[in-house]
């Protein structure tokens, strides 16, 4: 399961390198153009591409954040489960005994009470 975690985690943080990488090289470009078609220009448009960097960078902060608070609350859980199953086994085995009486009792209503003819 932690290794789970961590393959999406490495792929979630390639994803955001990647994106981050592709946003710099478009900003590259539009300088590099910019700078062709007069200082003026190219100093207004500075400026937007940095605005425009700060807050791409400010939501690649809040993306990390949030996986991190996901995982966070997933161990959390995963912990508190155990520590309940471990503190009251007995009734951790009534929850799945019941658990699987209404599954049961869903399914068996659904093809009408007949047992197959396997």
């Amino acid at each position: 399961m932690a290794r789970n975690e961590r393959n999406s985690r490495a792929e979630a943080e390639s994803v955001i390198r990647d994106m981050q990488k592709d946003l710099d090289k478009r900003i590259d470009a539009i300088r590099s153009e910019l700078k062709t078609k007069g200082p003026d220009a190219a100093e207004s448009i500075e400026r937007s591409l940095s605005e425009m960097r700060t807050g791409f960078g400010d939501r690649l902060s809040d993306m990390r954040d949030s996986i991190d608070n996901a995982h966070e609350t997933f161990d959390d859980a995963v912990e508190t489960g155990r520590t309940t199953i471990q503190e009251r086994p007995l009734m951790a085995v009534g929850a799945a005994v019941a658990v699987g009486l209404l599954v049961g009792l869903i399914f068996g209503r659904r093809n009408g009470g007949r047992k197959s003819d396997d």
